[in-house]
């Protein structure tokens, strides 16, 4: 007896999509609900659904999303979509298709109707045609790119002036009318306005779809046959998805234009949108500039390296959590960056090849990506904020409305915090018989390195504030504090505590401006203040100097 079709939904409206739960359960078919389709792709992979159910309009951001997403892989592009909306007016357009968006239902449309027709549909779909007709040519082209379609698109098909155009998930592969190629014959073609059109879906060995990869070469001409591999012959070479939702922010720094180019390219065709900058300082800016879900560096930069962008990072509150791998074709300085616990929570070889290094940019993001969706689909319950980050997943608490209690705790203290429809009601830190409570305890757990935490979803009693007000708030006192010190210790220091193993990096690899400096400090053991007497430079530029040790960890200095 075969298993019954399992569904993934993704509905934003809570109540509707208890109301659709309930309909689909009591069919007897197997259901998993989502609040977000923003994370369709990670949901997606997690179920291997036979059918994806989007409430959203054709044209929304949603519905783009979770069509974009469905093609980063041949398997996943198989899988129908069903769209309830208001607006119904493609569905003529959809009415013959077996993959990607297979069926708009309008609403108003009664729950207790949808397990039936969607049961009806997948009976449906392996007898359909996989072929649409219509007479507006306009109108065919920007469904076929807003609905990512795979296929072939012909104008007055069966006439002298026929015309034809290829597509690849929406994107234009070949075309030719009347003599012209390319993007010339599909504006031409467009120009024909109300003229008849077939587009045939293109079709796997199995019929079932466009599962397949379509290899056109440029100088191959209508008429001849297109060759298809289907996903599993082509699986040892074609690239691997690693993971991304469509537009995941990367920041890429590195000085050479090549390698960033190749690397940019990379992740690029993983579906990652990649921010590239050409060394530390410039990477320290865009990352303040625009939130990040990773920033990948080159060890060895001009200015400002990779060890130094790191440590200006996790300085700052602003960007303290932000998940940084680096790059370095140097492996003794690699290997002697991560024995030491520099701060990143990768250290790639530049020797590693790229599909690898995609797979193990995949491994940096799951941790976040696997809390998302356990937060929408309502299964979180255990969580890591040391390994997601206090201030991000407080954010993503905000983000989501949830109502709960977060309860944690490190070494040094233990955390409560109640937070209700994503604002914060109360939060209380208790290290010993010492108690703080509201901003100061906010603080404290924004600090921490609490390693485990448990959170229950219910009823919170009590009038909430802003969270990401908060938030905001606290990160720029905690930032104001740790200038404050840091100032105070550049003047005052009367000691300085040298990391040997670190000083001998920098010796070897550090700015050579500052390496006198970084000598006299670190070997000869002198105050900051001696130094200033010693070297033949402005105390500007030892301070600079001093700056750039304490960043890097090279050394710690007391009052």
């Amino acid at each position: 007896m075969s298993s019954p079709p399992t569904l993934l939904a993704f509905d934003p409206d809570p109540a509707h999509a208890r109301v659709l739960s309930q309909a689909f359960t009591r069919a007897g078919l197997t259901f998993r609900l989502a609040l977000d389709a923003r994370r369709a792709a990670s949901a997606i992979r997690t179920h291997a659904p036979d059918l994806v159910f989007l409430h959203a309009e054709p044209d929304s951001r949603e519905a783009r999303d979770l069509l974009e997403g469905l093609i980063q892989e041949p398997w996943a592009a198989r899988i129908p979509v069903v769209l309830l909306a208001a607006d119904a007016k493609e569905q003529p357009l959809v009415s013959q298709f077996r993959t990607g968006l297979v069926e708009i239902l309008r609403k108003p449309f009664h729950a207790a109707q949808y397990p039936a027709r969607v049961q009806a549909l997948l009976a449906e779909l392996p007898t359909r045609t996989g072929m649409s007709h219509g007479q507006n040519v306009p109108r065919i082209v920007e469904h076929l790119r807003r609905t990512f379609r795979t296929g072939q698109l012909e104008v007055n098909p069966g006439t002298q002036w026929a015309s034809v155009a290829s597509f690849v998930h929406g994107v234009l592969s070949t075309a030719a009318h009347l003599g012209t190629r390319g993007d010339e014959a599909l504006s031409e073609m467009l120009a024909l306005g109300a003229s008849p059109w077939s587009f045939t879906e293109l079709s796997g060995a199995d019929g079932d779809g466009v599962g397949v990869l379509l290899e056109l070469k440029d100088e191959a001409a209508f008429g001849e046959e297109i060759q298809l591999e289907t996903s599993d012959e082509v699986a040892a070479d074609a690239p691997t998805d690693p993971g991304a939702l469509p537009g995941t922010p990367i920041l890429l720094v590195d000085d050479d234009p090549e390698l960033c180019r190749m690397f940019k390219l990379l992740f690029q065709r993983h579906g990652y949108e990649v921010t590239t900058a050409t060394d530390g300082f410039e990477g320290f800016e865009a990352a303040l500039q625009k939130e990040h879900a990773l920033v990948v560096a080159d060890l060895n930069m001009p200015r400002l390296d990779g060890w130094g962008l790191l440590r200006k990072l996790r300085e700052d509150y602003r960007t303290r959590e932000l998940p940084f791998a680096l790059l370095s074709c140097q492996d003794d300085y690699r290997e002697s960056l991560k024995a030491l616990d520099a701060g990143a929570q990768a250290y790639f070889s530049k020797s590693t090849r790229l599909e690898q290094l995609a797979q193990k940019v995949k491994a940096l993001l799951e941790p976040r990506r696997k809390f998302e969706w356990e937060l929408a689909s309502g299964t979180l319950s255990s969580l890591s904020p040391q390994e997601l980050g206090p201030q991000w997943l407080l954010r993503e608490f905000a983000r989501a409305g949830v109502t709960g209690t977060l309860t944690t705790g490190d070494a040094f203290a233990a955390y409560t915090l109640s937070i209700k429809e994503g604002t914060l009601v109360e939060a209380e830190a208790q290290a010993g018989r010492h108690r703080a409570q509201g901003v100061r305890a906010l603080n404290a757990f924004i600090a921490s390195r609490c390693p485990d935490g448990i959170f229950l979803a219910g009823e919170v009693e009590g009038e909430g504030q802003p969270l990401v007000a908060l938030l905001d708030r606290a990160v720029h006192l905690l930032n104001e504090n740790a200038q404050r010190l840091r100032e105070a210790m550049l003047v005052n220091a009367a000691t300085v505590e040298v990391n040997l193993e670190l000083y001998r990096v920098y010796h070897q690899n550090g700015p050579k401006q500052w390496l006198e400096t970084a000598r006299l400090l670190c070997e000869e053991k002198l105050s900051p203040r001696d130094v200033m007497m010693r070297v033949d430079e402005s105390p500007l530029e030892v301070e600079e100097a001093l700056r750039d040790l304490v960043r890097r960890g090279v050394i710690t200095l007391s009052v």
